[in-house]
């Protein structure tokens, strides 16, 4: 269930980790879609209220809510609170860290410690670029297509089984070997991103056999350790 292949690590960094550590459990994608949103809705919002007040005061009160309407309704925002799955994690995020980089800005331009906005809104900024996809294939309607399928067909796999096993989460009544899992992934999410760079050299006509070596290194490391678990 854990689809690095598709988004960066901005969301681990900045939400699905320290969720992790606080609550002792995994965040739901949807949740993670839903937040990000909000995020970037709350930091658009205040930043166009601060704007409208300073440069367009005749606006009124009434221009700003309109302002804000539409920046929540007609965006692509209410799309991707109605499909949350793994594709839109980044998708969100990056909205989220690239609105913050541009509040900070502002506030670089109108507030004092310069220097410290401006090192927030760069540290936004790099993570906004952070929750790229590794875009493995080119084609985007191909892409979505292919990937959504695997997506949805993961969900429903993991909801039957939990069904069948009557628990709310997976290895619910074996928390050993949840933990042990759990324990591998430091250590198997870089070789995951490792491995999408390596697939990217070799697909590009630059590759050479020192790449395919690093291919096969990552695969075997993943999937020793995944051992039986993948």
């Amino acid at each position: 269930g854990r689809f690095y292949l598709y988004f960066g690590p901005a969301p681990a960094l900045a939400l699905y980790g320290p969720f992790a550590a606080v609550s002792g459990r995994e965040l739901d994608d949807r949740q993670a879609v839903f937040l990000f949103c909000s995020a970037a809705f709350l930091a658009g919002a205040f930043l166009m209220t601060r704007v409208s007040r300073r440069y367009f005061p005749a606006l009124g009160l009434a221009g700003e809510l309109g302002g804000i309407a539409a920046m929540g309704l007609a965006t692509m925002v209410p799309v991707l609170l109605r499909r949350q799955q793994v594709y839109e994690v980044a998708v969100s995020c990056a909205d989220a860290f690239f609105l913050l980089s541009l509040l900070c800005l502002y506030q670089s331009l109108h507030k004092e410690r310069k220097l410290g906005w401006l090192a927030f809104a760069s540290l936004c900024y790099g993570l906004a670029i952070a929750s790229r996809y590794a875009r493995l294939v080119e084609d985007v309607s191909l892409r979505e297509k292919i990937f959504a399928r695997i997506s949805r067909e993961w969900r429903d796999s993991v909801d039957a089984l939990n069904a069948i096993m009557e628990q709310s989460k997976l290895l619910e009544s074996n928390p050993l070997l949840d933990r042990s899992i759990r324990n591998r992934f430091p250590y198997l999410d870089p070789l995951n991103h490792v491995q999408v760079e390596l697939l990217k050299l070799h697909r590009s006509r630059a590759a050479s056999e020192k790449v395919l070596t690093g291919i096969q290194l990552t695969i075997n490391g993943i999937s020793a350790g995944l051992r039986n678990s993948g």
